[in-house]
């Protein structure tokens, strides 16, 4: 490209001046590469080829002027109008540096408010039809993010869309520093030249490996292919094909590779075929109604996970000649008939299922005719391994058990409604038996009921006749309430009650006769605090009170009915009246009487002794007072 230099040289009073001495001279050099002389007008110029600094050197007289290349100057604004000729550039900006990678030119905007969305443009105005200067196109920078350190930017490319500027075209940096491009007109047009294909180029990591560049390709005819570097880096092979015809039903789409289809494949014309295998030796065809014929030799079909056989409507029937396999390499194989299933054998052979057989239907059985329920069969069924019940077993006849073991609740019967249960012992006649027509449990036989173990002597049994509690050291009785009861034709004949920590046992005699004691001579004794209080002893029942004793009761009287006399022994008192802490004389075999009361009224065929003032009164039938001691002989 050719390096223009052109000028005018004119004196202080601006007369041009004429055959000055113009050379064009190597930068910061004498070397001249070329040289001219001014004209009539002072104009001067060069047209050099080569590429390269120049200075520009004028001299007139003994006047001197340069025009050095390394000049720099700073303008408000640069208006450059050329006209030399339409292939001549207005403004031309090289770097000369020997570099693979040189800035030619900068624009900036340099405002100081520095915020997200500042933008500067360039604009490419032409004159419309009016004569009028119009702007037709633009490029713009945006500075979407002006942080510090971590700047966004965006550039767009924007065109005259009904006299308004419109972006169409949008670099914009995202997330992580990748780039976004955006396209926002209706089309996007990539043309070949003549008789030559249309190709798009599209590179990850920039193209450096192979795998990294992808290529759509249409060519001349119509047949676009989209191709992959992967074997060799820039050697393109087609992946898929896409080959049109006149008829659309004979245009066709080949994949080199897997194809993997996240939904429905359809074939939509009647009678259209899957063929597999480099003969189409596999094949699957619609009957050009509502079914299809998979052919091949063999047909096997294997499932690396669950995989289900099913009709929307009719019954679904596999049968086999000969020996025929429906297999998973892992999970289910699920067949589905809404009609229902039928498997079959043409000879006697049995339908095998060599792993997990899921019916997920949840249709409960209603009776025991085999025409029931999810699972059904109308003969026996032979289980070698644990059956799981996840709800209600109902068994109409016998059930036979070798061994059971039930971790949940068992219940017989509902709520006013029950049946028998009968547990047998080893021993003939003895079992259990809840009896639902009495709401009974019995134990029948020798059968016991044994508490804690059956070698601990603690059971409860009978022999028909006595019922017999057996304990292998003490009995123990605890009530939650305050009073336990022992009773006989539902009389209660011993009653002991706790009421606020006072225990008080009451023995009521039954309707003839009721005892409490002991059958042979030991000595009886009533206890309190583990002490004996009471001993009853030998066969003319002596009654021995250990300590002091009082017989007291809240009401009526006291009476002692001995059959024969009432005897004080042992040389003993008998004191009435007073208290434990009265003072007594010592003595034995005597009667004492303190102070009391005097009787009111008379008495019947009797005497009443009694003690007043320190003295001893007699009170006879009529009603009549004596005092028996201190009487002097004056009173008489």
């Amino acid at each position: 490209m050719t390096v223009n230099f052109r000028g005018y040289v004119f004196n202080d009073a601006g007369t041009a001046v004429s055959g000055a001495d113009v050379a064009l001279l190597e930068t910061s050099t004498a070397t001249q590469e070329s040289t001219t002389t001014t004209d009539s007008n002072g104009l001067w110029y060069f047209a050099e080829a080569d590429q390269d600094r120049y200075d520009v050197e004028i001299t007139s007289g003994s006047s001197v002027r340069r025009i050095r290349w390394d000049d720099q100057i700073s303008l408000m604004e640069i208006d450059v109008r050329n006209n030399t000729a339409a292939g001549t550039p207005a403004g031309t900006f090289t770097n000369l540096t020997n570099s693979a990678s040189n800035q030619v030119a900068i624009f900036r905007g340099a405002n100081t408010t520095r915020a997200d969305g500042d933008e500067i443009y360039i604009s490419f105005e032409l004159a419309d039809d009016g004569g009028n200067l119009h702007e037709f196109a633009r490029m713009t920078a945006e500075a979407t993010d002006v942080s510090n350190g971590s700047e966004d930017g965006q550039f767009r490319f924007g065109v005259s869309v009904a006299g308004t500027i419109t972006d169409v075209f949008t670099i914009n940096s995202t997330t992580g520093g990748a780039a976004e491009i955006s396209y926002e007109i209706d089309s996007f047009t990539i043309k070949g030249g003549e008789g030559e294909a249309g190709v798009l180029y599209l590179m990850a990591d920039q193209g450096d490996d192979a795998g990294d560049e992808w290529k759509v390709n249409v060519a001349d005819g119509g047949v676009l292919t989209i191709e992959n570097d992967i074997a060799s880096a820039g050697s393109y092979v087609a992946m898929l094909t896409i080959t049109p015809h006149a008829t659309t039903a004979s245009s066709s789409v080949a994949i080199a590779g897997d194809a993997t289809v996240g939904d429905d494949l359809s074939l939509t014309s009647d009678s259209s075929a899957f063929n597999m295998g480099a003969g189409n030796d596999f094949t699957i065809t619609h009957d050009g109604t509502t079914g299809a014929t998979i052919a091949g030799d063999p047909v096997t079909i294997t499932a690396a996970g669950a995989s289900t056989w099913s009709t929307s409507s009719g019954a679904l029937t596999l049968t086999s000649a000969a020996a025929a396999t429906w297999s998973t390499a892992a999970g289910a194989l699920t067949i589905d008939g809404d009609d229902g299933i039928t498997l079959q054998t043409t000879g006697s052979g049995n339908v095998t299922v060599s792993e997990v057989l899921d019916i997920t239907d949840a249709t409960d059985a209603s009776d025991a005719s085999g025409d029931t329920g999810a699972l059904r069969t109308e003969g026996g069924a032979s289980i070698a391994k644990k059956l799981y019940v996840g709800t209600d077993l109902d068994v109409d006849g016998t059930t036979n058990l070798d061994n059971a073991q039930i971790d949940g609740t068992v219940t017989v019967g509902v709520n006013d409604t029950g049946y028998d249960v009968k547990f047998f012992g080893a021993t003939s006649g003895a079992y259990m038996l809840w009896d639902e027509s009495t709401d009974d449990l019995v134990l029948a036989g020798a059968a016991n009921l044994y508490f804690y173990d059956a070698g601990g002597g603690e059971k409860i049994s009978s022999d028909g006749t006595d019922f017999t509690f057996n304990s292998g050291n003490d009995f123990v009785f605890v009530a939650a309430g305050n009073e336990f009861k022992y009773q006989v034709n539902g009389e209660a004949l011993v009653r002991v009650q706790d009421t606020a920590n006072s225990v008080t046992t009451t023995i009521i005699a039954g309707i003839t006769e009721g005892s409490i004691g002991t059958t042979t001579d030991a000595p009886f004794n009533l206890l309190q605090y583990g002490n004996s209080r009471l001993k009853i002893t030998g066969n003319g029942a002596t009654f021995q009170f250990q300590q002091a004793t009082t017989l007291s009761n809240s009401s009526g009287d006291i009476s002692l009915e001995p059959a024969d006399d009432l005897i004080v022994v042992n040389g003993k008192n008998l004191k009435i009246g007073g208290t434990a802490d009265n003072a007594d004389v010592e003595g034995t075999n005597k009667l004492s009487i303190f102070n009391g009361t005097a009787p009111e009224g008379t008495l019947t065929n009797g005497v009443t002794l009694y003690s007043k003032s320190g003295d001893l009164y007699a009170l006879n039938a009529a009603g009549n007072e004596t005092r028996l001691t201190g009487i002097s002989h004056d009173d008489h």
